[in-house]
C-alpha cells in the first residue's frame, strides 16, 4: 500500500512574519516592501531599488534603469529647476536632486552663477552664467531686481516676493508665513489670497476703530483702539442709553435696571 505525501499550503503567516511566494519570511528582500496590514511582501514599482510602498513615488533607492531619486520618484533626467549631486552617508554615496537658484531653469549647482538655462522671460549672460532681465521683463517669484537692473537676486526663504534679501523685506510671504512674523501684528489680520497660481499669506490692516480684528470691517473687532469702547461686535466712542462704561474692561456693559426690565418685560 503506497502512501501519498501530504502537501501543506500556507494560507497565513505567524505574527511578525510576512508571506512571499507561499513562504513566511522575517523580512522582505530587496525590491519588496513590508505590507503589515496584508501580512505579505509587496513588490516595489519597477523604477525603485527599495521602497516603502507600491507607487512610483514610494521609492527609497532607485534601480539602475532610473538612477536619480527626486521626491520619492526615480527618473533618468533632472526635473526643471534642479541639478543632480551625490552625498556621502555613513555607508555609501547617495545620489539626490537639489534646487537650482530661483532664476535658473537648469543648472550645474545652487549658485546664481551656475545657470545653464534661464527661467521664462530671463536671458543668460554667457560670461557670468547669470540669468537676468531685459526691457520690461520682471524678475520671477522669490527674487528681486538688483541695482544693476539686470540680475535677479533671491529673496529670503520666507518671502514669495520682496524688495531685498532680508526676512523683514518681504512684500508677500510664502504660506503659512505672514508678513512681519509667523503671526500678524496688532492692528492687522491674516488672510490668504492666490497670486500667480500660488496661495500667499498677507497681513491687512484692521478698521481704524479696532486694535485687533478678524477682518477689515468695523464689525470684525476683537479689541478696540484707544478712545473706543466695545459694544457687542462694534467699537463705539460712547455707550448708548441702558449701557454704562466701567473703567475696566474697555467695553459697554448693560445696566442692572435695564437688564431687570428686559427680563420681566
Amino acid at each position: 500500500m503506497s502512501l501519498t505525501p501530504l502537501l501543506c499550503i500556507i494560507l497565513e503567516c505567524s505574527f511578525l512574519y510576512l508571506m512571499l511566494n507561499g513562504v513566511c519570511r522575517a523580512s522582505c528582500p530587496l525590491g519588496f516592501y513590508e505590507d503589515m496590514e496584508e501580512g505579505r511582501c509587496g513588490q516595489c514599482h519597477p523604477t525603485c531599488g527599495s521602497c516603502s510602498g507600491p507607487l512610483a513615488d514610494d521609492c527609497e533607492t532607485c534601480s539602475t534603469f532610473s538612477p536619480k531619486l527626486y521626491k520619492g520618484a526615480c527618473t533618468r533626467d533632472c526635473p526643471a529647476g534642479t541639478y543632480y549631486e551625490t552625498a556621502a552617508t555613513e555607508f555609501r554615496l547617495v545620489g539626490l536632486f537639489a534646487e537650482c537658484h530661483q532664476t535658473c531653469m537648469s543648472c550645474n549647482g545652487p549658485d546664481v552663477k551656475q545657470c545653464t538655462q534661464c527661467q521664462k522671460g530671463l536671458v543668460l549672460d554667457p560670461n557670468t552664467l547669470m540669468c537676468g532681465v531685459t526691457g520690461d521683463t520682471a524678475c520671477p517669484p522669490r527674487t528681486y531686481l538688483h541695482d544693476d537692473q539686470f540680475t535677479c537676486i533671491g529673496c529670503h526663504r520666507m518671502c514669495y516676493s520682496c524688495e531685498g534679501p532680508g526676512h523683514d523685506e518681504c512684500q508677500t510671504c510664502a504660506v503659512p508665513k505672514y508678513l512681519h512674523s509667523d503671526e500678524c501684528p496688532a492692528g492687522t489680520y491674516a488672510t490668504r489670497q492666490e497670486a500667480d497660481g500660488k496661495e500667499l499669506g498677507f497681513c491687512f490692516p484692521c478698521d481704524h476703530v479696532c486694535s485687533t480684528c478678524t477682518g477689515a470691517s468695523n464689525r470684525d473687532c476683537l479689541t478696540c483702539s484707544p478712545g473706543y469702547l466695545r459694544l457687542l461686535q462694534l467699537c463705539v466712542t460712547h455707550c448708548p442709553t441702558g449701557y454704562k462704561a466701567p473703567s475696566q474692561p474697555q467695553k459697554c456693559v448693560l445696566c442692572i435696571d435695564t437688564l431687570y426690565l428686559l427680563m420681566f418685560w
